[in-house]
């Protein structure tokens, strides 16, 4: 399995075979492992406080460890620490190592939140980390009192997600223990549920995490509905569990401005793009998150209107206008107070790109 999805990353693999609980056996195949020239060492098992637990005991005696578990679930018992290996002309590189759960979900959902953002980086990734999108439940999950968890899903764009507008929906995979295969075989997302004694209703909007191919995926946008996607305010609000924390960070609004999708003659290619961008780069973007978007017309009042709101009323940090170019000259007389605005223009040999402030 980690085989498998370690050859999906691109990884040049090289298969060390099963070991025993055997101390010498595992710290022969370890040393043989670090001498073999590898950028990554990756083993399932032997991670937890059992008496034959070797794993942990044997990193930490061949590198620095920096942790040994993690408070998430599942994959509790996981191992990291870096081996220098020992060379004649001191050329060797660092390698990263990763001592994975034994159970074979616990292990896998480890090896796609830890092992993929590393093995991308070493591949010279600027982004990492796997995408996130925001999906609404299909139905209702209890989440563990204790840890927070990935609960796995599969997620599809709809027409109607449930409140009316077009977006992802999130199904589980049934029961989560850290031993059913079958909850992760058919997955392509993990939901981030946060620890809480509250039931998180269907319909809650949460946040997943995107582990599978998704190309499968990118066909929302030209499935999606302009006119579902278009309410009489044009407004699209965030909703937020009863049960879970106030939304933190910068709050960010996209506007679409064209007739065309507005009246609902074709798709919105640029909005939902958008989305997944800034809410993919949160972390990076000093926790933005966007909280509300809309498609109106090409029409001075509509853009007015919806602005104005976003700005007076809703308090937003950041407001992103897709749309033409001519639409950001007229932004300061709409709302009728000093605006600071900077628009990106590319230039037509596409080599340079300039700001206007």
């Amino acid at each position: 399995m980690i085989l498998a999805a370690a050859t999906e990353q691109q990884c040049r693999v090289v298969d060390l075979g099963i070991a025993c609980d055997d101390e010498q056996e595992i710290e022969k195949t370890l040393d043989s492992a670090f001498s073999s020239g590898i950028n990554i060492l990756l083993t399932s098992g032997g991670v937890s406080m059992g008496d034959r637990d070797f794993v942990k005991p044997l990193l930490e005696k061949k590198g620095r460890l920096y942790f040994q578990k993690v408070h998430m679930k599942p994959g509790k018992p996981l191992v990291f620490a870096e081996i220098l290996p020992r060379s004649a002309d001191n050329t060797s590189n660092t390698i990263l190592a990763f001592g994975l759960p034994g159970n074979p979900v616990s292990c896998l959902v480890c090896f796609h939140l830890f092992v993929v953002p590393a093995i991308r980086h070493l591949s010279g990734w600027t982004h990492p980390h796997l995408p996130r999108v925001q999906t609404r439940l299909k139905q209702s999950i209890k989440p563990d009192p204790v840890r927070p968890e990935f609960h796995r899903a599969i997620i599809t764009w709809q027409s109607n997600d449930g409140s009316g507008l077009p977006g992802f929906v999130a199904e589980s995979t049934g029961q989560q223990g850290s031993s059913r295969l079958l909850s992760i075989k058919s997955a392509n997302a993990l939901l981030e549920v946060p620890a809480s004694s509250c039931t998180v209703p269907a319909g809650a909007s949460v946040a997943a995490i995107i582990i599978s191919d998704t190309s499968s995926l990118s066909s929302y946008r030209s499935q999606q509905s302009a006119q579902s996607y278009h309410s009489e305010s044009g407004y699209r609000p965030l909703e937020v569990n009863a049960c879970d924390p106030q939304p933190s960070g910068f709050k960010v609004a996209i506007l679409t401005v064209s007739d065309t999708v507005a009246a609902g003659k074709g798709p919105d290619r640029s909005g939902p793009r958008a989305v997944s961008v800034v809410n993919s780069s949160s972390e990076r973007l000093g926790g933005a998150r966007v909280v509300a978007t809309a498609v109106v017309p090409d029409d001075v009042q509509s853009i007015r209107d919806i602005l104005r709101r976003w700005c007076d009323i809703d308090n937003m940090d950041l407001v992103l206008t897709l749309g033409s170019l001519q639409q950001p000259s007229i932004i300061p007389a709409l709302l009728g107070y000093g605006v600071k605005m900077y628009t990106v223009l590319p230039c037509r040999n596409r080599e340079t790109v300039s700001v206007r402030t």
